[in-house]
Formats: C-alpha cells, structure tokens, sequence
C-alpha cells in the first residue's frame, strides 16, 4: 500500500552519481548510486547510513588509504557497491539528505494534513 506523501516529486535527493526516490507503488525508498539499484525500507535507509558514517569515520584517520565493499542486504535485494576515494560520502551525504526529506514531508502532512472533524 502506497506511504501517503505530500511530496509533488517522488526525488528525495539527488547528485551526479546516483538519485534516491521514493517509490509511489510500495512507498519504500528507491535508490540508484554508481549503476547499482536497491529497493529499501526507511529502516534498511538508516541502517545504511549509519554503517556509511562508520565507513568515513574509519577513512578519517589520518595515513588510511582505502576502498570498501559495501554489501547491502534488504528483504528484496542483495547487492554490493564498491566505494573509492569520496564514494562513501556523496552517498551517505544522499541518504542524509533523503531521511531529512522524508522528516520534513512528515512534518508538514502532520501541519497540514486533514483535521478530524468535531
């Protein structure tokens, strides 16, 4: 059953190498980065995201020369997305972006969505 959205564009956030939306037909979010697709609830979103800023945290340090396989697992979906030099950060950078969409989408059908009549 769709998510009900006060969202005109289903584009949560988008770059030059991948876009998150959010999926009118089961409302999960879509994402696309680097030629690679993964169908995800908010939670897995979260849960990606969180493991991404343990990932640049990790390649914050000072001498750390990397590049990391990443391997997401969903209820639908199991695929792998090689990071390299700022791969992990415009990724995790989308899904921040995204998640505060999502947030502001929900504010604002709480603000303004219908009123029960008394």
């Amino acid at each position: 059953m769709p998510v009900p959205t006060a969202l005109a564009d289903p584009t949560l956030a988008r770059c030059d190498r991948g876009t998150v939306r959010l999926c009118r037909c089961c409302g999960h979010v879509a994402l696309w980065f680097n030629g690679i697709a993964l169908t995800m609830t908010r939670e897995e979103m979260g849960t990606m995201r969180d493991t991404l800023d343990a990932v640049r945290e990790a390649a914050a340090r000072p001498g750390a020369v990397w590049g990391w396989s990443l391997r997401a697992e969903t209820g639908r979906q199991k695929v792998v997305f090689e990071l390299w030099g700022d791969d992990a950060d415009v990724l995790a950078n989308l899904l921040h972006e995204a998640d505060a969409v999502l947030d502001l989408d929900a504010i604002l059908l709480q603000t303004l969505g219908p009123r029960p009549r008394s």
